[in-house]
């Protein structure tokens, strides 16, 4: 369980990384033709649908809101936000890729804007809020995962239809 400010951000910071290092695994096993283009391609799509966005939608009723709150980061959140839907739209225009060479420039295009957000959160968002005096990170971090779990079970009965 965490319950420090450094704790609660070492465990933020360390599940972004599995979620790069895991979609960065996919997209290139799909580019690199480490498996059939299709069977990489569903994989890639899945691990996305299920555990990025949610991720995203969860950052945003939790951490999005109280670095909006209680930092004053309005402009950078509403920049981080249009990101998060960059991303769905780029999920999005993966899965209905009709090309090969499409699908692995929308899977290129996901994991370098990913990659690239998440650096920013590491290093723009999430100290700050370790370090205010009016955030509880820990308590933060409890209410994100409540929500990244709802919202990857709205993911889960979505694609069971």
């Amino acid at each position: 369980m965490v319950t420090t400010e450094k704790e609660a951000f070492n465990a933020i910071v360390a599940h972004h990384a599995i979620l790069v290092g895991e979609v960065t695994r996919l997209t290139k096993m799909m580019v690199d033709n480490g498996e059939p283009e299709e069977l990489a391609k569903a994989d890639l799509i899945h691990y996305l649908g299920s555990e990025v966005v949610p991720h995203a939608i969860a950052e945003e009723l939790s951490i999005y809101e109280a670095a909006t709150r209680d930092l004053g980061l309005t402009e950078l959140i509403e920049q981080m936000t249009q990101e998060h839907k960059t991303l769905v739209d780029e999920l999005a225009q993966l899965k209905s890729s009709s090309t090969e060479a499409e699908a692995k420039e929308h899977a290129n295009r996901f994991l370098s804007l990913f990659s690239d957000h998440v650096a920013r959160e590491n290093e723009l968002i999430l100290p700050g809020l370790r370090d205010s005096a009016s955030v509880d990170l820990a308590e933060t971090l409890g209410e994100m995962h409540k929500l990244f779990e709802a919202a990857k079970g709205v993911a889960a009965q979505r694609d069971s239809h």
